[in-house]
């Protein structure tokens, strides 16, 4: 015979009755981007963690105070001062050293609030704020979780740089697409191809195939060649390649940019190749690369260009090639990178 018990006729072990901070694994808590509210506009982030009591008793009141103790602060981290954060009721109210729950809750709300400033001026480091409950007013204390250390890795919320190139850019790594009516990848003659998403100036595409020009790739049958290129080397030294541009044109919001790209051939010497940014749908002659936002000329090296966008800008990114005729020039892109500075506070 089946016997069954109602819901009504079960008694529940009440269970331990102690007081805790939430939210604490380890006696840590780590603040990312993902457990904080950015406010973008006033320029600040909140956390939300409680006090808390465990067990099925009456939730009558109690109280414990809460005290700051930055000696106590982990390793590799920075106390954060007074004056750098807010610590409230979720109200708002300013939180005291005393806290009282009411009787009907077991819980009190806290907001941890950190100016934009605070991480500004710490890149690169990791703040933290040693937390711990005491003196409760009924209940006891769980020691292991009355204790926290609230920690931020500046890193993560700013100063450390994103990858966005995909977001932005097209086609920027070898082996680079090609056109499809660009000469066969690993021929021999002519010497270059036209890339997809590249605006390539008639001044780079100096190679004939079936009556029509090209340039811009070079994809050549030896040596695993598939790179972003420009050049009038072996036949071509008879043409001159004076301000050809291949360049992407894209609308970058404001922040702190990183450019960096890969020589992957460098024949002529230095003061024929440029990389540059600039406003607008063009990129501007190599005589006058001090009118873009940055320009960095490079032979064989692998260069990193930082720049700043002010304000959401369409912008021209690519190369500027100077090559006269009499110099055996050929010089090559192997891989071109976008990185943007971390700013939850933009973002």
């Amino acid at each position: 015979m089946l016997n069954i018990t109602s819901c009504a006729e079960l008694e529940l072990e009440p269970g331990e009755a102690k007081i805790y901070i939430t939210k604490s694994v380890d006696g840590a808590i780590i603040l990312t981007p993902e457990n904080v509210q950015v406010d973008k506009k006033d320029k600040k982030l909140t956390f939300a963690f409680g006090i808390s009591r465990s067990g099925r008793q009456v939730a009558e009141s109690y109280s414990v105070e809460l005290s700051v103790d930055n000696e106590n602060v982990p390793d590799g981290t920075i106390p954060l001062k007074s004056n750098q954060y807010l610590l409230t009721t979720a109200e708002g109210e300013a939180l005291g050293k005393n806290i009282k729950i009411s009787d009907g809750s077991v819980h009190k709300s806290i907001l941890l609030t950190l100016p934009a400033a605070v991480f500004n001026e710490n890149i690169g480091k990791k703040l933290s704020l040693n937390l711990r409950i005491s003196n409760p007013s009924k209940y006891e204390l769980n020691e292991n979780m009355s204790e926290v250390s609230i920690v931020a890795d500046v890193s993560n919320f700013v100063g450390s740089y994103v990858d966005v190139t995909k977001r932005y850019l097209k086609n920027t790594s070898s082996p680079f697409s090609i056109t499809p009516d660009s000469p066969p990848i690993a021929s021999c003659d002519p010497y270059q191809q036209t890339p997809l998403d590249w605006i390539v100036n008639d001044v780079v595409q100096i190679h004939e195939y079936q009556g029509k020009n090209f340039g811009g790739v070079d994809a050549r049958c030896y040596g695993n060649r598939n790179w972003l290129s420009a050049g009038n080397f072996d036949y071509y030294t008879s043409r001159d390649i004076l301000n050809g541009k291949i360049y992407q044109v894209v609308e970058l919001p404001e922040g702190d940019y990183r450019a960096n790209f890969e020589v992957a051939e460098a024949r002529g010497g230095e003061g024929h190749a440029a990389f540059a940014v600039a406003k607008g749908n063009t990129l501007p002659n190599f005589t006058q690369l001090t009118e873009s936002i940055v320009n960095k000329e490079f032979t064989a090296s692998q260069p990193t260009t930082d720049f700043k966008i002010d304000q959401s800008t369409t912008v021209s990114i690519g190369f500027i090639f100077n090559i006269p005729k009499g110099v055996q020039g050929a010089y090559a892109i192997s891989n071109l990178t976008l990185s943007k500075r971390l700013n939850i506070f933009n973002d």
